[in-house]
């Protein structure tokens, strides 16, 4: 079974994509044109690759961040998630304090951390009013094991900063101090840690639970901020932080400073958010023959009949002359399948089957993502074994797949097939922050009293 990372590197192969990554390196402003959405994620990731310092990608909205995030995470797992700026609902209403710890954080990582760092923000983010790398550096303290440490003066200047000395450290900006045992909630991190000493020296670093109380993760230096994200501080709009040497990536956001920008439609036209015209609207074109030509990615080549029967599939569509369409990504035409309708509803089973076929004979890679080993089992088991055995299954968590004519790769995901997770990732993971953040702010051990019965 091939790993994701084998996917990337085939389509990065293909002529027309490896020539515009080659101009993205000489630090060229590209475009890639008529990306269809589910595309976009892995198209940066492939960008992403090739870039030595930090990556900006760029989304319209929230929701378009959330599920370009969740996606690109198959590609690069390590990639940031920088949370927009929450509008209080009532007056005088308090920000979470979950996410400004995750703003926070990410913009201490971007300004301190050398090496590649992928962060997915929304537009509006890039105008939101965040600390300047000085302050953060005059702010911060950083602590490593194994080096000698005066207790005394750091508390003093926790003091100093504002922060609240505890029995139990309950929130940010508290620390509790045990013996050789110092407990600290940093203004920007997820989780506290805990400092233990042997005399005067750093003997370890871990990061626990705060309800629990458990160690989760053994750190050799963590980074101490003296204020509350710096609020009365110098600041800057996080856009300043952007460094001529940094990649920006527009994700269909309409970002036209961005050096690389991945748009569903053209960037010559000013056709909708599809980057379809219908043959009606296709005056430009000097007949249907040159138009359908086109809409097969490969002119006069009968090898993508069936990419272009894919994308006939959704309509009678006609793209414009002088479009490039040498980098674009397709849906892959197949539709929706509803939950059970791939086991009982056999027109559209015996649909995908033929295009599995068409595919096969026409050269194409199919490459289709699980959500797990179970549903790769019975995926066999249903396709028939000539048409199973030459796809490539991998596990991973794609909520709908694409085609690359280029390259005659095709992309598939049990999540469209099964219709079991569809349209339900990104929403599952902002439920699940929600939710351990409406139960951190529930747990409150400063109310805990002795000899009181806990449960």
């Amino acid at each position: 079974m091939k790993t994701a990372p084998d996917l990337l590197d085939q389509i990065a192969a293909a002529a027309p994509l490896a020539a515009k990554l080659e101009q993205i390196r000489a630090g060229e402003a590209v475009s890639f044109e008529h990306v269809v959405a589910s595309a976009q994620p892995f198209l940066s990731g492939i960008v992403a690759r090739g870039a030595k310092h930090r990556v900006w990608v760029v989304c319209a909205d929230v929701r378009a961040q959330e599920t370009f995030h969740n996606e690109l995470l198959q590609w690069f797992p390590e990639a940031l998630f920088f949370p927009a700026l929450e509008r209080a609902q009532v007056e005088g209403a308090l920000p979470d304090p979950e996410s400004s710890a995750e703003r926070l954080g990410i913009v201490q990582k971007l300004t301190t951390a050398k090496g590649r760092h992928v962060v997915v923000l929304t537009r509006a983010s890039l105008d939101d009013e965040v600390p300047t790398a000085a302050t953060l550096r005059q702010l911060e303290i950083t602590l490593r094991r194994a080096t000698r440490l005066d207790r005394e003066a750091l508390l003093q200047q926790l003091d100093k900063a504002g922060y609240e000395h505890m029995p139990q450290v309950t929130a940010r900006g508290q620390y509790a101090v045990r013996g050789g045992i110092l407990d600290v909630f940093s203004f920007h991190h997820a989780l506290p840690v805990r400092i233990e000493l042997f005399d005067d020296e750093i003997e370890s670093i871990r990061e626990f639970d705060l309800d629990s109380q458990i160690s989760v993760n053994h750190l050799d230096v963590c980074t101490l901020l003296l204020g509350e994200a710096a609020s009365e501080k110098t600041s800057c709009r996080l856009s300043d932080l952007i460094a001529d040497h940094d990649l920006t990536i527009d994700a269909d956001a309409s970002w036209f400073a961005a050096r690389v920008r991945i748009v569903d439609a053209s960037e010559g036209t000013g056709i909708g958010t599809s980057g379809e015209v219908t043959a009606e609207d296709a005056d430009d074109a000097d007949n249907a023959d040159n138009a359908e030509r086109m809409a097969a990615k490969e002119p006069q080549s009968s090898s993508v009949s069936s990419a272009s029967s894919a994308s006939s599939a959704v309509g009678s569509i006609v793209p414009v002359l002088g479009e490039d369409y040498s980098t674009a990504f397709f849906d892959h035409g197949l539709g929706q399948f509803e939950a059970g309708d791939f086991v009982v509803d056999a027109v559209k089973r015996e649909r995908f089957f033929s295009q599995l076929r068409e595919w096969r004979e026409g050269g194409w890679r199919v490459h289709v993502f699980c959500n797990n080993e179970g549903e790769i089992e019975r995926l066999h088991d249903l396709v028939p074994p000539v048409e199973a055995d030459p796809i490539t299954f991998t596990v991973g968590t794609l909520a709908a797949g694409f085609t690359f004519p280029a390259a005659k790769i095709a992309v598939l995901s049990d999540a469209e097939l099964f219709g079991r997770y569809r349209n339900t990732r990104a929403r599952r993971i902002a439920l699940r922050r929600a939710r351990d953040q409406a139960t951190r702010v529930q747990i409150d051990f400063s109310e805990l009293n002795d000899d009181d019965y806990v449960v």
